[in-house]
């Protein structure tokens, strides 16, 4: 059975553990390593890829191209991705919108710039000011759009899709890497650096918002559920639901040990619905210690299908 949102298809659930493996490994991506970010956004930016490829396989095909009426009609990636903004509710298109992670690429200077673009071969350092004008087309409108949008109030879906433009082209971007004819250009690597710092953020919050929140709930299994020794750990107000998880409980030196695993058990657990547990991550996460790691799951719930955080184990550490 499915829910209220596309992506809780049961056809979709293979996909779906696919997006939230990906994003696991973005989270646990080592930050004290160079060039962590882009790793980070790497997976990001693959899962994203992969929830709109889910999305897209369930629209309608669209037209053929008139010049080729036999080939059957594709969406390009940007439409794709677009999709996948203009679907979510629009209180969610507006707290993406407004995320401090937005409002700081939209204001980010110097300009990205399209690596793909006319002229972009070239390091850095030699690129004459129309080559600049050109690459750096895609972000200035994204910027321009999302000002009308924040002085103005102007319609959504339109600085939405610049946005989603914007981003793609920092994808790219990534892919391309710092080399050019005359070797790599380490200005290009420290510029890539510093823009996946920026998108990262956005990222996680475009992930969220489609997957309806997950940064707002915590499934919890062992001493933190409610009326167990470790309950007030957990020091914010939310609605507590019962869920199952599906992977193995293990007895780890007298605490429950949970793994994910499709083809494992049922297990009975709590879920807390709350806003302010991005506040408390930080220290639950110290609290857990290294042997367990906050990863997205899956939860059921009366045949429903959720995304919630919830701490793994991961192994003597």
């Amino acid at each position: 059975m499915g829910g209220e949102h596309w992506w809780q298809s049961p056809s979709l659930r293979d996909g779906l553990l696919v997006v939230l493996s990906l994003i696991n490994d973005a989270r646990a991506a080592p930050r004290r390593r160079p060039g962590w970010e882009l790793t980070a956004c790497a997976d990001y930016f693959r899962a994203l890829n992969q929830l709109a490829n889910c999305l897209d396989g369930t629209m309608p095909s669209p037209s053929p191209h008139p010049d080729h009426p036999n080939v059957p009609g594709r969406r390009t990636e940007s439409t794709k991705h677009r999709n996948l903004l203009l679907k979510m509710a629009a209180a969610d298109q507006h707290g993406l919108l407004s995320h401090p992670a937005v409002a700081a690429f939209a204001r980010f200077e110097p300009l990205v710039l399209d690596h793909g673009s006319p002229g972009m071969s070239q390091r850095i350092a030699d690129l004459t000011e129309p080559v600049v004008q050109g690459a750096s087309r895609q972000h200035r409108e994204f910027r321009d759009s999302w000002l009308r949008w924040e002085e103005r109030n102007s319609p959504m879906p339109e600085t939405l899709n610049k946005l989603i433009r914007a981003v793609l082209v920092v994808r790219n971007n990534l892919q391309h890497g710092e080399k050019t004819p005359s070797g790599p250009d380490v200005q290009r690597r420290e510029r890539n650096q510093a823009v996946g710092r920026v998108v990262l953020p956005i990222l996680e919050a475009i992930v969220d918002a489609v997957l309806v929140r997950p940064s707002h709930r915590f499934a919890v299994y062992g001493t933190l559920r409610p009326a167990q020794d470790n309950q007030d750990e957990i020091s914010v107000a939310g609605d507590w639901t019962e869920i199952t998880l599906t992977g193995w409980l293990r007895d780890q030196s007298g605490l429950p040990a949970f793994e994910a695993d499709v083809s494992g058990q049922r297990i009975p657990a709590a879920l807390i619905t709350s806003a302010e547990l991005p506040t408390i991550w930080p220290r639950l996460d110290d609290c857990e210690g290294r042997n367990y790691e906050r990863r997205l799951g899956l939860y059921e719930c009366e045949g429903v299908v959720g995304v919630t955080n919830v701490y793994e184990w991961v192994g003597e550490n």
